[in-house]
């Protein structure tokens, strides 16, 4: 079994995005929701120069 790392990086805006409740009819806001169910180990750092990524560890998962 084989560790996966995912990275998503957003090049817009400084801000770092965080964990919430969206609400019921809301499009937005489930996305760490999600990875934090999938991930073993997850985070945010900001890129160098302008915007963030976020990273996820899966473990145990079969290579693609």
């Amino acid at each position: 079994m084989t560790n996966a790392l995912l990275e998503v990086s957003d090049p817009r805006g400084e801000r770092l995005p965080a964990m919430r409740k969206a609400g019921e009819e809301e499009q937005f806001g489930r996305g760490l929701v999600l990875v934090g169910v999938l991930a073993d180990e997850w985070g945010v750092e900001p890129r160098d120069g302008v915007g963030k990524t976020v990273w996820a560890v899966l473990r145990g998962g079969r290579p693609c």
